[in-house]
């Protein structure tokens, strides 16, 4: 009994334990998610248990499946039911199976499901049991379908968004591409991750480094990389790099080729001249500044050359902007291949240009460079079926001489520049201080001359122009002169290059043709003077499109005969445009004007353009004139344009006679016309007129009936030896003239026609030998003897290489030796004279 007892407390002992066992997993089922059960194995797979906590889980009760064998199956979601029937399979292989599928819940909607199973056998292996549980997946289910639904939405962004994305892991190998990256880039992401990527778009070691170097970077950077395609083609790109959490790499990368392309064509813009292509000013102040600073440590010079064309804004004008436009183009090519590598030509707009010279040794150094610059610019330029000729002014500044600064040197430079465009062409002006003193009082000059118009101070005088042939005036050249009110007389020198410059000359120059016009015509009307007026015509005025109907316009309003106007123009501004020059001529000689070259001699043109010209007279330049009794240069060049005045059957005259000597030797020499103060200072129209009446200080023409007497010059500064010469020839049949000095015996030479010469070798300004070698380059028909102290071997042997010497006559001089040697002197003379007649 005691066994007993004993038995059943230790079993009720074990009943409550199983119950509170049991209790506890009660409660452990019901908040677990994860529901229990079990069931046949085999279809329908009725179930045989499950855990209460299916009702929280799923809204069913246990006996709602137990009862109902199919119960299960059939609130499987029609479309997993197959699938699911087909991997429970896999359950009687296996042991086990994991699978999930839609069920639906007692509410009617479908919630997903994890089932994991166990096959559990019998001892001979059958299968036995199926235990298994339930979990509620939805919610992760739902997850994953946000998060495959957002990287869908991610994907389709990164393959449509314009830019290349590329994923590489930490060690830089590349883990995918985005659609614009394998397009781009010409390589599926396949492709590209069987290849060392980066070496493919990177050949160049460097380049391949630098872009590992940044793929690889700890921070995220942009950078700009040009890389190579699968064509072959290169391609300017921009990269962002991005570093993840993992240690691995987001690039993302777009094509900036056209934006680099813009960006360079911005930066040409802003840096270079449009038309021409040269750096422009703001690259020449940087490239001044950066070859400044070079200098200042290398202790060497720069030249700044400011240089500007001559008279191209009357091209531009005249002959449209496309002409003006190309020759800019062909000067820019032209001055840089003047200059030396490092060198700079910039274009600072219109027809302004600075050079910088750099690293020169001297000063002189840049002498070599100037010239070349005037020697290619005067070669002539063609333009559509049009030749040009056109030169250029330059101001030169240089560091550290003038300055440290580079907007110091470009200023001094211009200042420079404009006094080298007041000498007329082709100027050349280095930079002093004394010029910016200049250059203000040019401003204001030139600022009183836009109102001297208006004000009625320019006026017109007139320098009478005098036939060698009559004596007699044929006719005046209208010169401008400037009264200012408070500076008086202002010299032309000075103003008209200024009027030229700001383009003041247009409507002056048309003022002057008006009112010598109008003035010839009261000399005519009132005076009773048939006198032919001269103007002189600016280039601008010239190339004016209605320069011929002006010209019309004026000789109708004043009632002037066209023969009455002469129009005189100077060589350079006819080879401007040639062709244009060349219709206006032969428009205006059609019309009956007369037509001068002024200034012959000291332009460019050839005899080949110069028969082309419908001209009535050639003007030799005063520069040829002021020397010519005195320099054989400056005689063979006023003789050989004489020469060409007849050939091309043309009027000659000399401007700026100034002496006797001038006038006798251009009429020996067949010159028609005469011009300069040794007839008349330019007068005002109303003492010109008492002056022609007056018959005043005309050109006296020689008698050349007269018989000739031999004349002998002697020229010695020795008095004694002039009168010693006059009491030994007091008998003899010579004309004798003398002189103390050698230029004022070349200038008797000019004045008398001399047979023979005779000079002492020692005198102060000039050396008898030096008199009688220019004596015999004017005056080649003379003999020469030359007066010497003692008998010099030297002097004589130079003198007769030099042909200037036909005998000599030792100092003290004999009687005997002077007769003998002048006998055969003027019989000498007569033999040439007598060939020369013969021919």
């Amino acid at each position: 009994m005691q066994n007993y007892r004993k038995k059943r407390k230790t079993t009720q002992k074990a009943q409550a334990s199983a119950k509170v066992a049991q209790t506890r997993l009660q409660h452990l089922l019901t908040a677990s998610p994860a529901v229990i059960y079990s069931c046949m194995p085999r279809p329908p797979y009725a179930t045989t248990f499950v855990s209460d906590n299916l009702q929280v889980q799923m809204g069913y009760r246990p006996e709602d499946f137990i009862d109902t064998p199919d119960f299960w199956l059939n609130r499987v979601h029609p479309e997993d039911r197959d699938r699911i029937l087909t991997e429970l399979k896999a359950l009687f292989q296996h042991d086990k199976l994991c699978y999930e599928y839609r069920f639906q819940h007692r509410d009617g909607h479908y919630c997903w499901m994890h089932d994991e199973q166990r096959l559990v056998r019998a001892a001979d292996g059958q299968p036995l049991e199926i235990v298994g549980y339930w979990i509620d997946i939805t919610e992760r289910k739902q997850a994953e379908v946000a998060l495959k639904q957002h990287q869908e939405f991610l994907q389709t962004i990164l393959n449509r968004i314009p830019v290349m994305i590329a994923h590489f892991d930490p060690q830089g190998q590349l883990q995918w591409l985005n659609r614009e990256a394998e397009q781009v880039l010409g390589w599926s992401l396949k492709e590209a991750k069987q290849i060392d990527i980066l070496a493919a778009c990177y050949p160049d070691p460097h380049d391949y480094q630098k872009a590992l170097a940044f793929i690889q970077s700890a921070h995220a950077q942009w950078g700009d990389f040009r890389i190579r395609l699968r064509s072959g083609r290169r391609l300017e790109t921009r990269w962002a790099n991005v570093r993840l959490s993992d240690g691995s790499r987001i690039g993302i990368g777009k094509d900036v080729t056209e934006r680099k392309a813009y960006e360079a064509q911005l930066e040409r813009q802003v840096n270079y001249d449009t038309l021409t292509g040269l750096p422009n000013r703001n690259l020449l102040q940087d490239r001044l500044s950066h070859a400044l600073a070079r200098a200042h440590r290398t202790r060497r010079w720069i030249a700044v050359l400011g240089l500007d064309l001559d008279r191209f804004k009357l091209i531009n004008d005249s002959l449209g902007h496309s002409i003006g436009d190309a020759l800019l183009q062909v000067i820019a090519t032209r001055l840089s291949a003047c200059l030396r590598e490092g060198d700079t030509a910039a274009r600072l707009g219109g027809d302004e240009f600075v050079l910088v010279l750099e690293d020169l040794p001297e000063k002189a150094a840049v002498e070599p460079t100037i010239q070349r610059i005037f020697d290619t610019l005067e070669a002539p330029f063609q333009l559509e079926n049009r030749e040009f000729f056109i030169s250029a002014s330059i101001g030169v500044s240089f560091f550290p001489q003038d300055g440290k600064k580079a907007r110091t040197l470009l200023n001094q430079a211009d200042i420079a520049l404009h006094q080298a465009k007041t000498q007329g062409g082709r100027g050349l002006q280095y930079y002093t201080p004394a010029l910016s003193t200049e250059t203000t009082r040019r401003l204001s000059l030139e600022n009183s001359l836009r109102y001297a118009l208006d004000r009625g101070e320019l006026e017109l005088h007139y320098q009478p122009q005098v036939s060698l042939e009559s004596g007699r005036v044929t006719g005046v050249e209208a010169l401008l002169r400037w009264r200012h009110p408070h500076r008086g007389w202002i010299s032309p020198a000075q103003f008209i290059p200024l009027a030229e410059e700001n383009g003041l000359i247009v409507p002056i120059g048309e003022w002057v043709l008006n009112t010598a016009c109008a003035q010839a015509k009261t000399w005519r009307t009132t005076e009773g003077l048939p006198l032919t007026i001269a103007v002189n015509l600016s280039a601008r005025q010239f190339l004016q499109a209605n320069f011929i109907a002006q010209i019309d316009q004026i000789l109708g309003q004043c009632d002037l005969a066209a023969t009455a106007l002469k129009l005189e123009i100077t060589e350079s501004l006819l080879m401007q445009d040639l062709k244009r020059a060349i219709t206006t001529l032969h428009a205006l000689k059609e019309r009956g004007l007369q037509l001068a070259i002024d200034d012959f001699g000291t332009g460019y043109s050839s005899l080949n353009y110069l028969k082309r010209f419908p001209l009535d007279q050639l003007k030799i330049d005063r520069a040829f004139i002021r020397d010519i009794t005195r320099e054989p240069d400056d005689a063979a060049i006023a003789q050989a344009i004489i020469a060409l005045a007849h050939s091309l059957k043309l009027e000659v005259m000399a401007e700026g006679v100034e002496s006797e000597a001038q006038v006798a030797f251009l009429r020996t020499k067949f010159c028609h016309a005469i011009q300069g103060y040794y007839v008349s200072r330019p007068l005002p129209p109303e003492q010109l007129a008492h002056w022609v009446r007056e018959n005043r200080c005309l050109v006296q023409v020689p008698d050349n009936g007269a018989s000739h007497t031999p004349t002998l010059l002697l020229v010695d500064d020795d008095p004694l030896a002039i009168a010693t010469v006059q009491r030994l020839l007091r008998e003899e049949p010579y004309r004798l003239l003398t002189c103390h000095d050698a230029l004022e015996g070349l200038d008797l030479l000019a004045r008398y026609p001399v047979d023979v010469v005779m000079a002492d070798q020692r005198m102060p300004k000039m050396e008898g030998t030096e008199f009688l070698r220019r004596a015999r380059e004017i005056y080649p028909q003379t003999v020469r003897i030359l007066l010497t102290h003692q008998s010099s071997k030297t002097t004589q042997v130079e003198a007769i290489n030099q042909g200037a010497i036909f005998k000599f006559i030792d100092k003290p001089i004999s009687e005997k030796n002077l007769k003998a040697a002048l006998r055969v002197a003027f019989l000498f003379h007569d033999i040439l004279r007598q060939r020369a007649k013969n021919g």
